[in-house]
């Protein structure tokens, strides 16, 4: 609507009368008008000719009086000597009448409009359809003369009205104005100051613009009070919690609370530094240091690279800001943490602590094999701990070793001859030595006898299964008349072989290593092969027995028998082969009794560490044959032969050492929710093999690796 401006003549002769608080003015006999708000319709046709039509366009004719609502230029052609002018014209007009002024009319008070000229009359003044309508300049609110304005208001430029001599309508006052365009001027304002803030409105919410410190434009609400007009335009939230939209709902011009936030920046800042805008802390920890000791419940990190980060309890840390550019969030600014296995570590925290927005980089396993690599490991956190919109990825882990090859078990040796008889002699003939062995020695043979007595027994073997010791033959004693064929004690006794050592037990291979691995203090443990055993050693051969001699009235002198062979050596056991352990995991996120939410992440494992494969067991030793019997002399007996030595055992191999996993996400005892992520899976560590040896083939080898998202157990 634009405005409506109203004029009186110079000729106006009408007393005046109170005002009646509808906008108009009048001065120097000309009355600019304003917009509804004056008495109801009434019949005035007893005074006023209704049926002439208001046609700005019609001449005016002169030389008849002008009736009620006929146009005019001057009030000496109106018959009430009153001419107001109303938008682009003038029409003649009356006081208002008791029963108030027709339809379309209302009763304004017009300074200027009686035969006093600072009198205040009451006339019936078109209404302003154009008061509080939108307008972009004056000319647009429809006074001729200018000087119905186009004032500016909280949601827009509306049209306002003159009221320097007519009054204003009702809900709005005359205020001097000093617009730019227009100098000091008097205008209709409603007294809520919004034109399009009514009681029918109260409640409307609309649209608007805040200018945020940083000079950033916000939306925000504007609502419709009715008498008290617009209220102020508020931001959408006085809580900011940054957002994976990064809405500036508190309009303070950064994503997130500026006022509860502590800053941290890699390149401009300084841990000395109070840790504002202006001033923020070089360190991700120096921040949370500041964060707790001023009750500070966000950290908002600039982009940048970072040391690695311990978690502490409560903490709210918020990547993906540029402190160059007034501290705005956005996905281009990379905030990343890197440099240590892992690269973030959170151990026992109880309150609700969150980590938003980083780029999050372990480094590879080192300091040994079997060694697993972490990028993010929570240990022992009821929290809970929130890890959103964070892209995470683990390092490689150290392969297992390979075990070692058992020994051929040592071999025992051959048992000692034992010594020929001999005529005349005056002692037995020596008995056949212990073969030899690092684990059990032979039985020593048995000595010959020189004479008529018994001859010397062998010693038995050692061990599990000693062999038996060989007894001693008999000597002779002839007589006399019989010499050649006969002994007087009733014949010889022949000595007997001492007995061969049992073999040692075979050992066993190792068993099949698991595919996964423990957890032990909360950190993930390789899940090794298993050793070999070993075999069990052999026994020793028993000693031979001495051969008999002879004597007698027939022969000179005494023949002695051969002495026994000695025992052969037992062979010893092979040693066993040792396991392959296993290789280590690689992990995105390591969680151990603990509680931790996983949101919206891109998760990248490295690869798990191969098997290392099991050693092969050693063979048994072997045995020791048993020693020659010594000759007899001429009437002796020859001595037994020794037994021979048992073999040594073969020992077991050991089986390989499983492959180490890859997983995005491992949780072990704990609470884990897993939602709306993005797994890369890495390369599970490669499989095993067992060792073997003849006697008891092939160990088994270690699995492979298990690959996969997400682990829970």
């Amino acid at each position: 609507m634009g405005k409506l401006y109203f004029a009186t003549l110079l000729f106006l002769s009408i007393a005046g009368c109170a005002e009646s608080g509808q906008p108009g003015a009048c001065g120097n006999g000309a009355c600019t008008d304003g917009g509804g708000g004056g008495g109801g319709s009434a019949d005035l046709s007893a005074a006023i000719d209704l049926s002439a039509g208001i046609d700005l366009m019609t001449a005016v004719d002169l030389t008849a009086p002008l009736k009620f609502g006929d146009p005019c230029t001057d009030k000496s052609q109106c018959e009430s000597q009153i001419c107001i002018f109303s938008g682009l014209g003038g029409v003649c007009s009356v006081l208002c009448p008791q029963i108030g002024c027709p339809q379309g009319y209302g009763c304004y008070g017009v300074l200027g409009g009686g035969i006093d000229p600072g009198a205040v009359v009451d006339i019936c003044v078109p209404e302003n359809n154009l008061l509080c309508t939108p307008c972009s300049q004056p000319s647009e609110c429809g006074s001729p003369l200018g000087k119905d304005s186009c004032l500016s208001y909280p949601t827009g430029s509306f049209c306002g009205r003159d009221c320097s001599a007519v009054a204003c309508p009702p809900t709005y006052t005359c205020q001097t104005l000093n617009p730019n365009d227009m100098g000091v001027i008097k205008q209709c304002v409603p007294t809520n100051n919004a034109c399009d803030c009514t009681l029918a409105k109260t409640g409307i919410i609309i649209a608007c613009s805040i200018t945020t410190p940083t000079g950033s434009s916000c939306a925000g609400t504007r609502t419709c009070n009715g008498a008290q007009g617009w209220g102020t335009c508020s931001a959408p939230s006085t809580i900011d919690l940054p957002d994976d939209t990064f809405t500036d709902s508190n309009c303070d011009g950064i994503d997130g609370s500026a006022s509860d936030a502590i800053f941290v920046d890699a390149l401009s800042g300084n841990d000395n530094f109070a840790g504002t805008m202006a001033k923020p802390v070089l360190t991700i920890s120096q921040g949370i240091t500041l964060a707790q000791a001023n009750t500070k419940s966000q950290i908002l990190v600039s982009k940048g690279s970072y040391a690695p980060l311990n978690l502490i309890s409560g903490a709210h840390i918020y990547g993906g800001y540029d402190a160059a550019n007034n501290w705005q969030r956005a996905t281009n600014n990379t905030t990343t943490i890197s440099g240590g296995n892992p690269a973030v570590y959170g151990g026992s925290l109880t309150q609700d602590t969150r980590l938003d927005g980083f780029n999050i980089l372990g480094m590879d396993a080192a300091g040994g094999t079997g060694q697993s690599a972490y990028a993010v490991r929570l240990v022992s956190s009821s929290g809970p701990i929130t890890l959103h919109n964070c892209t995470i990825e683990s390092g490689n882990a150290t392969g297992g070793t390979n075990g070692s090859n058992g020994s051929t078990g040592a071999g025992g040796s051959k048992g000692g001859r034992g010594g020929d008889g001999c005529e005349n002699c005056s002692s037995p003939s020596t008995a056949g030595s212990q073969g030899g062995s690092s684990c059990y020695a032979g039985g020593l043979g048995g000595g010959g006898t020189s004479g008529t007595g018994t001859a010397g027994h062998g010693d038995p073997g050692a061990g599990l299964s000693p062999g038996t010791q060989g007894s001693g033959g008999c000597g002779c004693d002839k007589s006399a008349t019989l010499c050649a064929t006969t002994c007087s004690c009733g014949g010889r006794c022949s000595p007997n072989t001492g007995g061969p050592g049992g073999s040692g037990g075979a050992g066993g291979n190792g068993g099949t290593a698991s595919q996964l691995g423990m957890v032990i203090n909360s950190l993930y443990v390789a899940s090794n092969g298993f050793s070999g055993t070993n075999g069990s050693d052999g026994s020793s051969g028993g000693g031979g027995g001495g051969g008999g001699g002879s004597n007698g009235p027939c022969f000179c002198n005494a023949y002695t028998g051969g002495g026994g062979g000695g025992g052969g050596g037992a062979g010893c056991h092979g040693s066993l082969g040792t396991r392959g352990t296993g290789g280590g995991g690689s992990f995105a996120v390591f969680i151990v009794a603990s509680v931790v939410n996983v949101e919206k992440c891109a998760l990248k494992s490295g690869t798990g560490g191969n098997g290392g494969n099991g050693g092969s067991g050693g063979l048994g030793g072997g045995n020791g044959a048993g020693g020659d019997p010594g000759n007899p002399s001429a009437d002796g007996e020859q001595g037994a032969p020794g037994g021979q030595g048992g073999s040594g055992g073969a020992a077991g191999s050991g089986s390989g050492g499983a492959g180490g996993p890859s997983f995005g996400i491992y949780g072990h005892s704990s609470t884990v929710v897993d939602s709306g992520n993005n797994f890369q899976q890495g390369i599970a560590g490669a499989a095993s093999v067992g060792g073997s040896n003849l006697a008891l083939g092939n160990a088994p080898g270690g699995p492979q690796g298990l690959p996969g998202t997400n682990h829970e157990e």
